[in-house]
């Protein structure tokens, strides 16, 4: 199937991988370069679109579609054609579009590989053997002098490094000494930990929730019940905000955090093969 956009596949590469803010802010900046764009993620079943309301979508699925139309399911590509006309079409994961992408934009967390935790499942161990797919570019994400670690190991098997930070988004709320409980999974847990510390809000207890990412009821009647004790605000992710159940709606803020480049013009260029497809 020739696809209806130019195609921009953005793949995690480790674990830690936190490729729903990089994507997210890619989407910002391809808007800001009048580009519009519609998100492909892998999926079952028949395609369909995906809402913030729709509770049966992943959580990943639901936080995009707040930047773009997101279409998930067996035969998504085809459903998404309309919506990526005369945009780009986002591929959420290696595979989802059978057809060669203008740019593939490899997302690796910077404290994974400074770690030594082997990249997966198509890192630069495996990569040169299949072959790095043509006009490849990588987004290392994490404070820079874990970035610079990562380098030291990696350098010679990432291709074009793009360096960013995990931060939060400035939303006028003031966090100064405030009592929080803090709780979150996913791969930005950590950023958003220490985001919370950078933005002066007094942490009572951090809370990182295994698997993906879902708080259990009683876990959630426990952090209420502990929240009230303290006179301490719960907060959590966008991300895990998704996914939390009834009883906590409207108890818990969530803060947004997005992927801040260290040289936003480096992404201009190693966006150009897809924008010149629009121009």
């Amino acid at each position: 199937m020739k696809p209806p956009a130019p195609v921009l596949r953005i793949a995690p590469i480790t674990r830690g991988a936190p490729e729903l803010a990089v994507t997210a802010s890619v989407l910002l900046h391809l808007m800001g370069r009048g580009l519009r764009g519609a998100i492909l993620r892998r999926g079952r079943g028949p395609a369909r679109r995906v809402d913030a309301g729709d509770g049966s979508a992943p959580a990943g699925a639901r936080l995009l579609s707040a930047f773009a139309p997101v279409w998930t399911g067996h035969e998504a590509s085809k459903a998404c054609s309309t919506a990526a006309a005369g945009g780009v079409l986002v591929d959420c994961g290696p595979g989802a579009v059978p057809a060669s992408s203008a740019l593939t934009l490899m997302v690796a967390d910077a404290a994974d590989l400074a770690a030594g935790r082997l990249p997966w499942p198509l890192g630069p161990l495996v990569l040169p053997r299949r072959g790095i797919p043509r006009g490849a570019a990588t987004c290392l994400v994490g404070p820079s002098r874990v970035r610079a670690a990562a380098l030291d190991r990696w350098a010679d098997a990432l291709p074009d490094v793009l360096e960013a930070e995990l931060t939060p988004l400035e939303t006028g709320m003031d966090w100064r000494d405030m009592p929080v409980l803090a709780f979150a999974g996913g791969a930005d847990r950590h950023a958003f930990f220490a985001a919370l510390d950078g933005l002066g809000a007094r942490v009572l207890r951090r809370v990182s929730l295994d698997g993906d990412g879902t708080l259990p009821p009683a876990m959630a009647l426990r952090l209420s019940r502990e929240a009230a004790e303290h006179g301490a605000q719960l907060v959590t992710t966008e991300r895990d905000a998704v996914r939390l159940p009834a009883s906590l709606n409207g108890q818990v803020l969530s803060i947004p955090m997005r992927a801040s480049l260290a040289d936003p013009q480096a992404l201009d260029r190693v966006l150009a093969p897809v924008v010149s497809l629009r121009s």
